[in-house]
This record gives structure tokens, C-alpha cells and sequence, in this order.
């Protein structure tokens, strides 16, 4: 009696042992039962094999014995592979994903806000179906991975309706994203969604981006292909709130100002405005100010002193990428940057229609400045087109290639010097001046409306500036693609020929030959 118990407890812990580990190292599980499973198996095979240890003895001395030892020590050797591989599997994740666009993947951009996190962040979703909320937790098992401050939940609405009250959700797959005493609703399973939600919740300042306006420059509220409304809603995905500010109507740039763009003046600012402009770069402001070639505005002397050269030129690039998008050689191809913080791990080519080009010179105001991208070797600097002539490069008077489109100039906060020891505690105390940043690009349409879904990577670029200039370099990076559609359209003629081909030719053809095989070697 006592040997059949001792025989069903090897036995069951052997089981036990052998699916914990399956759903362990398969379903990559290692929960609480899990280890139960794992660790009680072990203990009821080691009772077993304590209270056989007698007879095993007798029966290794055997012939028989000897070959069953061999064949149960290869199986422990086995165990204790599958036991190491899902060690290092639970201890250091490695992935891939051959998809084209990283489908399966999260982006720069989430992995960086993911990582980032100084708080716990909670995400609630709530789904009546199971096809909704494995789709949910495929996409938040991601995030776990990237940080262990995301957690999640799936919540039927029509079993925890005390929960559908508390989050005020209204509708069946919303997701609640919380941190604190900040929440955030989104309606869709999409990583943009979610990641934007992210930034959100775990932002403790709004900061303002100014499009200043007045000068012919681009409008954030216009749909029309040159409008910027793209680009405001963008920005706005990014947790900043974006406003209009004339400086000729309102006279002074508001406190709250974290961020000015100046994209397409096309008419010469007053000195007033520009006297407003130093004031705030003084003060530790950041300003993005982008041009356009051929217009009234020159403001190569006031940017000079900020260590920015502005040509008075076209930009022009023999290369196919402009006619492929109906431009001409007016579309210079980027596709390799300087090393900045804006371009590290930037891989997307971006294309500048009707650019004009810039250059460092020496700053009199102290700002040091660098290059951020150029053209190709092929593209030049025209001063002087002809209608109805081809361009060419005019040695003496053209810039030849490759020539710079962005340059980046900052200003490092001087140590006030009041003279003698300060205090450690005065010296803590005392607020640091913030740096200033100013962005010269020399084209303001290559994210216009009509270009950014053109080109990947041209949304991405602006955005990445925006962020560099407001100090966020987390937000730095490349953001989450929609995926390709890959459906297919058939017409009815093409849908037909398919049905007939593979659905009647194929299986009839296969068995009038197997048929006919069959009939011969008989």
C-alpha cells in the first residue's frame, strides 16, 4: 500500500513538474502557480526517489539497470537544458521583428517614453469580445517589456460595471490610461494612441508653442495644401498647446511662450518685433525660424549675429527624387545628417522644396552654431535663374554642393559673477538661466500639407527640432507608422479567373492525373 502511494506521488509529481515547465518555457509563464508547479514537482519526485533509493541502487547494478540509468540521465541533461533556456529566456528578452515597417514592434519614440517613465502608469481596457482584448494585450505586452512601470487590465464592462462607472467610460474597447490623478480616454488599439496618451499623463508642465503670424507666414488652421494644419495637430499629439501670436497686434511675447516658430515670413518684420525677438533669446527663449527663398524678408544681417549665414540663392539637385514628386531639381534630397541630438538614429530621407541655403559664421552675440544637414555633392546654390534657360553651376557665383539647409545655434548660460564665496545654500537656491536655442532652416514648405505624407521622414523632422528646442529629448525619435495596406483589388474579370484557376482547374487537374497514375501501374 505504502509503495503504490509512493509510486502515484512520482508519478504525479513528475507530471506536475513536466507541465509547469511546458507552460513555463512555451507560453513563457512564470506566475505564482507556475512556481508552485514547478518547485512541488520537484519535492514529491525527490520523496519518491529518497523512499526508492534502495531499489534503485540494487536494480543500476544490473544490466538492464545500467541502460535505463544512461536513458534517465539523458533526460535530466534535457530537463536541465529546457530549465537554463527558460531561465535566461525569463532573465534577458531578445527579439525581432522581419516585418517591413516594424509592425510588430513599438517605435523609437514609444520605447524612449516607455523607458522614460518616472511614475507607475496603469492601463485599463475595456472589451466585451476576446479578439479585442488580445489585441490589446499584444500591443501593452510590448510596453511591459520596454518598462516595468506599465501595467494593464482587461475588463469586461458587462461583468465590472462598478469600474465602467468608476473610469466614466461610455463605449465598449476604450482604454483609460492613468498616473496618478491624470487620465487620459483613447477609443482605438493603436500605438500612436497609446503612446500620446503616455506623454500626457506623465507630464506635469503644458508647454505653449507660438506660430507667430503677420508676415505672410504658413497658417496653423488652414486644410489648403500649404497650410500648416497637419503640423499643428501633430504637435498638439505631442502634449503641447499650440496658439497664433502677431507680434505687431500684441506688442510683446507672452510669459508662457516656450517654444516660437516662424514658418515662411515672406515680408520684412519690424524692428520692434525683432527687438522683441532678441529680448526673448536673451531671456533663455527658443525660437524655430524658417525661410523661404525669393521673398522681401532679409534677415541675413539680424541672423549673422546669432552665427547663422543666410544666401540669397536656390537651392537646386540634379537628382531623380524631384521629378519623381513633379518638383524638378527645386527638391534637394537629404539623406545623410550631421551628428546632433535632433539626427541621432534618424534614417528617414527628408526633401525641401524651393530651399535657400545657410551657413555658420562667427556669432557676435557668443552663440555657437553648427550645420545640422546639407545637400549631396551633385546640388548647388543657383543665384541667378533664367526662364526658359537650363541652370548650371557658375563657378565664382553659384555655392557649389554640398551645402548646408539647417543650422542650429545655441547660447550657453554665463556663472554671474558677484564676487567672493557664495554660500552653498544661496548657490542652490538661485535659479539657473535656461540656454537659448535658435533653428534656422531655410525652407518652411516641406511640411506643408501637401509634403507630409509625401515623404516619411519630413513630419518626424520638424518634430524632432520642436522637441530638441523645448528640452524634451525623450521625445526625440521616430514616430509610430500606420501600417501598410496591403489589400488587394480585384476586379470581377481577375476574381473570376482566380476562382476557376484555383478553386476548380487545380483540384481537377490533380486528380484526373492522380487518376490516370493509377490506372497506368494497374
Amino acid at each position: 500500500m505504502v509503495r503504490k502511494i509512493l509510486d502515484n506521488l512520482g508519478f504525479v509529481g513528475g507530471l506536475l513538474f513536466l507541465i509547469s515547465m511546458l507552460l513555463s518555457y512555451f507560453l513563457d509563464l512564470w506566475n505564482v502557480w507556475v512556481q508552485i508547479g514547478v518547485y512541488g514537482g520537484l519535492i514529491l519526485i525527490g520523496v519518491y526517489l529518497a523512499a526508492q533509493l534502495p531499489t534503485l541502487i540494487e536494480a543500476l547494478g544490473t544490466r538492464g539497470g545500467k541502460k535505463g540509468g544512461a536513458a534517465l540521465l539523458s533526460l535530466l541533461l534535457v530537463v536541465g537544458i529546457l530549465v537554463l533556456l527558460n531561465f535566461l529566456n525569463y532573465r534577458h528578452h531578445e527579439r525581432w521583428d522581419l516585418s517591413e515597417n516594424n509592425l510588430f514592434s513599438l517605435s523609437d519614440q514609444s520605447l524612449k517614453v516607455a523607458s522614460n517613465l518616472d511614475r507607475d502608469v496603469e492601463v485599463v481596457a475595456f472589451f466585451e469580445n476576446r479578439a479585442g482584448a488580445e489585441q490589446f494585450e499584444n500591443l501593452m505586452k510590448e510596453y511591459q517589456f520596454a518598462s516595468p512601470r506599465v501595467s494593464y487590465e482587461v475588463v469586461d464592462p458587462q461583468k465590472d460595471p462598478a469600474k465602467v462607472q468608476q473610469y466614466q467610460v461610455e463605449r465598449n474597447g476604450q482604454i483609460v490610461v492613468k498616473a496618478g490623478e491624470k487620465t487620459q480616454k483613447i477609443d482605438a488599439i493603436q500605438e500612436q494612441e497609446l503612446t500620446n496618451a503616455l506623454i500626457k499623463v506623465t507630464r506635469d508642465e503644458e508647454k505653449t508653442v507660438y506660430f507667430l503670424s503677420g508676415h505672410g507666414e504658413r497658417s496653423i488652421d488652414s486644410p489648403e495644401p500649404d497650410g500648416y494644419l497637419a503640423v499643428k495637430a501633430a504637435v498638439e499629439q505631442q502634449n503641447y498647446r499650440v496658439e497664433k501670436l502677431n507680434l505687431a497686434v500684441d506688442g510683446e511675447i507672452p510669459e508662457d511662450a516656450s517654444l516660437l516658430v516662424m514658418a515662411g515670413v515672406r515680408s520684412q518684420p519690424l524692428p520692434g518685433e525683432l527687438e522683441a525677438l532678441d529680448a526673448y533669446l536673451a531671456g533663455g527663449g527658443k525660437l524655430l525660424l524658417m525661410l523661404e527663398p525669393d521673398t522681401d524678408a532679409d534677415l541675413s544681417e539680424y541672423l549673422a549675429r546669432y552665427g547663422v549665414a543666410v544666401y540669397d540663392d536656390m537651392v537646386l539637385d540634379p537628382s531623380p527624387v524631384g521629378q519623381l514628386l513633379g518638383l524638378g531639381p527645386v527638391s534637394p534630397l537629404v539623406g545623410s545628417y550631421r551628428p546632433h541630438p535632433i539626427t541621432d538614429g534618424f534614417e528617414y530621407s527628408t526633401f525641401f522644396p524651393t530651399v535657400r541655403s545657410l551657413d555658420t559664421t562667427d556669432s557676435s552675440l557668443g552663440y555657437r552654431s553648427q550645420a545640422l544637414f546639407s545637400t549631396s555633392g551633385r546640388a548647388w546654390g543657383e543665384t541667378e535663374l533664367t526662364p526658359g534657360q537650363p541652370a548650371r553651376l557658375d563657378d565664382g557665383k553659384d555655392r557649389p554642393g554640398p551645402v548646408p539647409l539647417a543650422v542650429v545655434s545655441v547660447l550657453e548660460p554665463e556663472e554671474d559673477d558677484v564676487g567672493g564665496d557664495v554660500p552653498e545654500e544661496i548657490e542652490e537656491e538661485k535659479p539657473k538661466k535656461p540656454e537659448s536655442r535658435l533653428l534656422v532652416v531655410g525652407d518652411s514648405d516641406f511640411v506643408a500639407n501637401r509634403y507630409v505624407e509625401a515623404a516619411s521622414g519630413n513630419l518626424d523632422m520638424f518634430l524632432n527640432m520642436a522637441s530638441w528646442l523645448l528640452q524634451d529629448e525623450d521625445l526625440i525619435a521616430v514616430r509610430p507608422k500606420d501600417p501598410t495596406d496591403r489589400k488587394v483589388v480585384l476586379t470581377a474579370r481577375e476574381s473570376s479567373i482566380l476562382y476557376w484557376g484555383l478553386v476548380v482547374f487545380l483540384p481537377v487537374a490533380t486528380l484526373v492525373l492522380g487518376i490516370g497514375i493509377w490506372y497506368r501501374r494497374r
